[in-house]
């Protein structure tokens, strides 16, 4: 993640705890927020909305980094990028959508890797490569338990997963 989304979450998370305090603070002596106070949670909550926005926006922008560089690299010549990038589109479709949602194309790219997986080690895998640190990204975003200080968190340069003998 780059460092600009981190310093955006904690500007948002900020803004998040100015409510919280003067929510609770209202909330403890059983009244309302005074003109001050309600000036004040409304400024916090248009600056956390703010920057919710161009967190977002920050995304969308190492996203479409992200597939320029994997253009500049070559992978709109090579066939195994490609199959691999429509393969992975894929498998968002399916986890976002539904088996429902999905085209018959896309379909169709999932069981044949399904199918490749149950040849063993050398066949294919399901879940397509890295996409552990797509998912560990979406969680460190709507979830507590992978902020620092709350968990022990192991990463290997790339994201991918961490072998660990059981």
């Amino acid at each position: 993640m780059s460092t600009k989304l981190n310093q955006l979450r904690d500007l948002r998370n900020s803004a998040v705890k100015t409510m919280r305090d003067l929510h609770d603070a209202a909330e403890r002596e059983s009244r309302g927020f005074t003109a001050d106070e309600l000036q004040n949670f409304n400024n916090a909550r248009v600056q956390a909305d703010d920057i919710e926005v161009r967190m977002k926006r920050e995304v969308e922008l190492a996203e479409a980094e992200t597939r320029n560089a994997k253009t500049v690299e070559g992978t709109q010549d090579d066939p195994n990028a490609r199959a691999a990038t429509a393969y992975d589109k894929a498998f968002r479709s399916y986890l976002v959508n539904g088996q429902q949602g999905l085209s018959n194309e896309e379909r169709s790219l999932l069981t044949e890797k399904r199918d490749m997986s149950l040849t063993g080690v050398s066949g294919g895998f399901t879940v397509p490569q890295g996409f552990l640190a797509t998912l560990i990204e979406a969680q460190r975003e709507h979830g507590a338990f992978l902020n620092p200080g709350v968990a022990t968190i192991l990463e290997t340069e790339s994201g991918n997963p961490l072998p660990v003998p059981l």
